[in-house]
């Protein structure tokens, strides 16, 4: 898959039709529910996977999946440009993937279009949850979250061995025609 995104306290619903509208997907190509259950789908094969947050989980327990369908009716986006639109459509933040090789490091995304690099609780990842530990640098739109510098000896989480820094997501800007 292309994309994994982990989306904080949405409902299914509300994440298809945001995909179905911003990126223009027909609903019946995106499937709703466990994966587990997808080898018994009677509909057509999905572009889109939408794992709903196990019950009692107020986290980012939600997944979207998509692959080069996907990829291809956004124009291309990166992880972060998808993940940047859907939250602001949908006022809620998202985790992605951050690229380290350090498991409990991820990208953050709120509301706002704001990025940027935090840490997730070891032990709910153990368990298959991502909670936010502490970010690593301040989050504008969430301020309860704690801060934290970067460990120097991180750097070889990333194959490039240079550190990501949290920016404002810029829009996608698209050529005239």
């Amino acid at each position: 898959m292309s994309y994994a995104v982990h989306v904080d306290s949405v409902e299914p619903d509300s994440l298809t039709r945001a995909v179905a509208s911003a990126f223009t997907v027909d609903p019946p190509l995106i499937y709703v529910g466990d994966p587990d259950s997808l080898a018994t789908h009677s509909g057509p094969d999905p572009d889109v996977l939408i794992n709903p947050a196990p019950a009692g989980d107020h986290g980012f327990g939600c997944l979207l999946e998509a692959g080069d369908a996907l990829r291809r009716a956004s124009q291309d986006m990166s992880d972060i440009e998808l993940t940047t639109r859907l939250c602001r459509e949908l006022s809620c933040r998202a985790l992605v993937d951050d690229g380290g090789l350090a498991s409990q490091s991820w990208m953050l995304i709120t509301s706002d279009g704001w990025h940027g690099r935090v840490v997730v609780e070891e032990a709910a990842l153990d368990q298959g949850r991502l909670v936010v530990h502490h970010a690593l640098q301040p989050v504008p739109s969430a301020p309860d979250i704690p801060v934290e510098p970067p460990p120097t000896w991180e750097s070889g989480w990333y194959p490039d061995n240079r550190v990501p820094t949290g920016i404002p997501a810029r829009p996608r800007m698209t050529p005239h025609q």
